[in-house]
C-alpha cells in the first residue's frame, strides 16, 4: 500500500492523515515508514490513534519461516545470504552471540538489502524466539540499549513469548510483567496473533488468569479457535483451579467457530488432565475429567485411553479391560447394560420449534432460502408427511463417488437404498436439488433451489415427521449445531446421535450396509455397583464424529 493509497483511505474514514504522521513518535506506528503488507484502518471516531494493524511484513516473515526445518534451509534464500547465515548461527547451539556480532550483522544486512534492515529487530527476535534462545535475546537487547533504540511492539511481544517459554519455575515473571507494561497501552491495536502470544506467556506466570482479559480483547464475530484457550486451561489445571478450568473450557468449546479443527486440541487437554491427575492423585481432578467427558460427548483416542487405564490401575487398584459394547448396549466384559440415550419428547418439541428460525431465517430475514420456497415445503410436508426416514440425496450421492464419471452408478446405489427401505415398510422422503434431474421410485421427492441450504430442509423434514423419524446422511451438521446455540445445539447433538443413519459401502462393490444408530448413551457412565465405562476411539475406528464408538474401557471399582 502506497502513501497515496493510505492517505486516501484515511480521508474516506473521516480523518486527516499526512506523511508527517509516520515520522512522529506520538502516533501509533511500528516503523519510521509504513512497511505493512496489509493494513486495515477502522475508526469509531476521527482519531488516528484508533487504527488497528492487522498484518505486517514481519508476520509474513513469521509465517514463512514457521516450518523451516520441514521445508528446508533454502527457504531463507529469499531473505538474503546474511540472514540465512544468521539463521544457521541461531540453530547451532554452540554459537556465542555478542554485542559486536549483532552490530556487524546489522551493518551487513544494510549493505545487502536496505529494505530488510527496516525489519532487522523483528527478524532477529523472531528467529531467537523460535529457537528459545533467551541468552541471545538478552544480548540483542543490550545491543539495542547501546544504540539508544527500544523494541517495537512486535519484537517486544516476541520477547515476552520467549520469556514465557523459558519460565519453568516463575523465574521470568517479573521480566514478563515489566516488558508487558511497555506495550500495555497498545493492546487495542494488537491483532489476534500477538494477543495469543501474550496469553501463552502470562499462562506461565502467577498472573495466569490475565490471559482471560486478553481473550476478551480479541475481536472475532465468528468465535475464537479453541487453541486460544489451551495455555489458560493448562495453567488452571496445574494451579488446581478446577472451577476456572471448567468455565474456561465451556466458553472455548461453545464459542469456537463451527469448522474449528478442535479434536486434536481436546486430546491434548485430556492428556494434560491425566498428567495432573497423576500429580495430585488425592484431588478431584479425575471427577472433573469424567464430567467433561459426559457433558461434551468427548471420546479419547486410544493413547489417551491407555493413560486413563494406567491411572485407574495404579491409583484405584481396579481391574481395567478394553471391551466392546454391542448394539443392545451390553458390555462384553462385565455383561452390564449401558444406560439408554433417549431424547425426551419435551426436548424434541423444543428443538423442532426453534430449528427453522435458527437455521434458515432470522425474524423476517431469510438467509438460506426464500419465503415462497419454505411455504411450498411446509405445504408439501402437510400433504405427504409424516415420513419414517428422510434422505440427504446430495450427500449420499457424492459420498459414493470414488472415481470419475461415476454419478450414474451412485444414483443407482441410492435407488437400491430407497428400495431396501421401502421393502421394510418405511415411508421415504428424498431431499435433493432442482439441478438433479432424476426421480426416485418408492419415495417422495422434494427439490430445493441451488442456493438453498438443503441440509436444513432435510433435517426439518425429519423433525416435522415426528419423534421416531430417522434421517440418512454422512454429514456432521456442524453449521446447524453452531447456529442453534449452546443449549439447543446440545439437544440437536443428542437427537443426531439417536436418529442419524449412515450407509457403509465398498468401492467397486454393489453391497451396502445400513448402519442404524445405537440406542445406548455413548458417554462415560458409572453404574451404582461401581462399574465405570469410558468410550474411546480405537486406532482402527473409522467412524465419523457423530457416530458412537463401540470400544470402551471397563473398570470395576470396589464399592462397599
Amino acid at each position: 500500500m502506497t502513501f497515496r493509497q493510505l492517505i486516501k483511505l484515511s480521508w474516506r474514514c473521516g480523518a486527516t492523515l499526512t506523511r508527517s504522521h509516520f515520522h512522529s513518535s506520538k502516533n501509533i506506528c511500528l516503523y519510521n515508514k509504513p512497511t505493512y503488507s496489509k493494513i486495515r484502518y477502522y475508526y469509531s471516531s476521527i482519531k488516528v490513534q484508533q487504527c488497528r494493524q492487522l498484518n505486517t511484513k514481519s508476520h509474513s516473515f513469521k509465517k514463512e519461516t514457521e516450518n523451516v526445518e520441514e521445508i528446508g534451509i533454502d527457504k531463507w534464500d529469499g531473505f538474503g545470504t546474511v540472514l540465512k547465515e544468521f539463521h544457521l548461527a541461531v540453530i547451532e547451539s554452540n554459537t556465542q552471540f555478542t554485542v559486536q556480532y549483532f552490530e556487524d550483522l546489522e551493518s551487513r544486512v544494510k549493505e545487502e538489502n536496505h529494505h530488510k534492515s527496516k525489519l532487522f529487530d523483528n527478524i532477529v527476535m523472531i528467529a531467537l524466539e523460535e529457537d528459545k534462545n533467551l541468552d541471545g535475546a538478552n544480548i540483542f537487547l543490550e545491543y539495542l540499549s547501546q544504540k539508544g533504540r527500544k523494541l517495537g511492539i512486535i519484537p517486544r511481544v516476541e520477547y515476552i513469548e520467549l520469556l514465557g517459554k523459558t519460565n519453568s519455575n516463575h523465574e521470568n515473571d517479573d521480566l514478563i510483567y515489566s516488558h508487558f507494561k511497555e506495550c500495555e497501552g497498545y493492546l487495542d491495536i494488537l491483532d489476534r496473533r500477538l494477543l495469543q502470544k501474550l496469553i501463552a506467556a502470562f499462562s506461565t506466570t502467577t498472573q495466569w488468569k490475565k490471559g482471560l482479559e486478553f481473550v476478551n480483547k480479541v475481536d472475532s464475530f465468528k468465535g475464537l479457535p479453541f487453541s486460544f484457550y489451551i495455555p489458560i486451561l493448562k495453567a488452571a489445571l496445574n494451579n488446581q483451579d478446577l472451577e476456572c478450568f471448567i468455565s474456561t473450557f465451556d466458553k472455548g468449546y461453545n464459542d469456537r467457530p463451527s469448522h474449528d479443527p478442535h479434536e486434536s486440541i481436546i486430546q491434548e487437554i485430556l492428556e494434560e488432565t491425566i498428567d495432573v491427575c497423576k500429580k495430585y492423585p488425592e484431588g478431584p481432578t479425575f471427577d472433573y475429567l469424567l464430567n467433561m467427558l459426559q457433558k461434551y460427548y468427548i471420546f479419547p483416542n486410544e493413547d489417551t485411553a491407555n493413560d486413563i487405564q494406567n491411572y485407574l490401575e495404579k491409583v484405584y487398584g481396579c481391574e481395567v479391560k478394553k471391551t466392546v459394547i454391542n448394539y443392545k448396549g451390553e458390555c462384553k466384559s462385565c455383561m452390564r447394560k449401558m444406560e439408554h440415550a433417549e431424547l425426551t419428547k419435551e426436548e424434541f418439541q423444543e428443538l423442532r420449534s426453534v430449528f427453522l428460525d435458527r437455521t434458515l431465517y432470522e425474524g423476517d430475514t431469510f438467509y438460506w432460502t426464500s419465503p415462497e420456497e419454505l411455504k411450498t415445503f411446509l405445504s408439501f410436508l402437510e400433504k405427504n408427511g409424516p415420513f419414517d426416514i428422510v434422505i440427504d440425496n446430495l450427500n449420499l450421492v457424492f459420498s459414493q463417488v470414488t472415481r470419475p464419471n461415476q454419478h450414474g452408478s451412485s444414483f443407482q446405489k441410492c435407488q437400491e437404498v430407497v428400495d431396501y427401505l421401502a421393502n421394510k415398510g418405511k415411508r421415504v422422503l428424498v431431499v435433493t436439488r432442482k439441478t438433479f434431474p432424476r426421480e426416485y421410485r418408492n419415495a417422495n421427492t422434494f427439490k430445493v433451489d441451488r442456493s438453498t441450504h438443503d441440509d436444513s430442509y432435510m433435517l426439518f423434514g425429519a423433525l416435522f415427521s415426528g419423534y421416531s423419524c430417522m434421517f440418512m446422511s454422512k454429514d456432521y451438521f456442524r453449521d446447524s449445531k453452531h447456529r442453534l446455540g449452546t443449549k439447543h445445539g446440545e439437544i440437536f447433538q443428542k437427537w443426531q446421535r439417536s436418529r442419524q443413519v449412515s450407509l457403509l459401502t465398498k468401492a467397486y462393490s454393489d453391497h451396502f450396509t445400513v448402519l442404524w444408530p445405537r440406542t445406548y448413551d455413548p458417554r462415560a457412565q458409572m453404574t451404582d455397583d461401581g462399574a465405570l465405562h469410558i468410550p474411546f476411539r480405537s486406532e482402527y475406528d473409522r467412524r465419523t464424529s457423530y457416530e458412537t464408538p463401540t470400544t470402551f474401557l471397563c473398570a470395576k471399582f470396589n464399592i462397599k
